[in-house]
């Protein structure tokens, strides 16, 4: 309990000296309150505030029919195991892979951006990893693991640690008054080259779900909390 000086003072004179009932009774109030107030275990329910973040999003690029049938396919995408072409997509889409990490093919086949083909530009070539779709329905996070629209977030990993539970009051009363039942609790799934200091990412699956869910209303700042109690257990 960190009390000033005067104040301990103050307690301890009419604690031990001044006979009165009243001054008695108003000191040891005083005092109980004051050591309620600091106890450690509300400010633990509260968590570890993290203050603003500017946030964004991000999904899965997709590849569609003008891609495929009319544009002109001259990027090539190259497996990262065997170093085989594995198909050639449009400039279009290999700059939405880019920027998202990931994409779905126009035959629903999911590929990851793996890096570049040598000192090739990456709008001629990519190197791609081709995900398991039942393992990963949407896509893969720098864990390891799938990434869950509306639960996953890209982070910053110097301020926020791979793992994380990450609760966003705001955003979880947005999501729930757009008619989706959310508890505020997000994990940091993911990381990105451009996600640096106070920002984060929300992954959202596709651009449908997030208009349909968000859109004009996702907020452009929001306050973090890491360690809550309303993320205690899994989301």
């Amino acid at each position: 309990m960190d009390l000033p000086f005067n104040t301990m003072r103050f307690l301890f004179l009419n604690l031990y000296r001044d006979r009165d009932m009243l001054t008695y009774l108003f000191s040891l109030t005083y005092l109980l309150l004051t050591c309620s107030a600091q106890t450690p275990t509300q400010g633990s329910a509260k968590g570890v505030d993290k203050g603003l973040h500017g946030m964004t999003v991000y999904w899965l690029a997709q590849e569609t029919k003008h891609d495929r049938k009319i544009a002109r396919r001259s990027v090539r995408l190259r497996w990262r195991r065997s170093n085989r072409v594995y198909t050639r997509v449009s400039k279009r889409f290999a700059r939405d892979l880019l920027m998202q990490g990931s994409g779905m093919l126009y035959n629903k086949q999911l590929v990851q951006y793996a890096g570049r083909c040598g000192r090739q530009s990456r709008l001629r070539c990519m190197r791609v990893t081709v995900l398991n779709r039942r393992r990963f329905p949407m896509s893969k996070g720098a864990m390891g693991r799938a990434l869950i629209p509306f639960r996953s977030l890209a982070v910053d990993t110097r301020k926020i640690p791979l793992g994380s539970r990450v609760y966003i009051p705001q955003l979880g009363k947005l999501l729930s008054r757009r008619g989706y039942r959310h508890d505020g609790c997000f994990v940091a799934h993911d990381r990105g080259g451009r996600i640096q200091g106070n920002r984060i990412d929300l992954f959202v699956g596709l651009p449908r779900l997030f208009y349909r869910r968000l859109g004009r209303h996702m907020p452009r700042y929001a306050r973090l909390y890491l360690k809550h109690s309303a993320c205690r257990s899994k989301p």
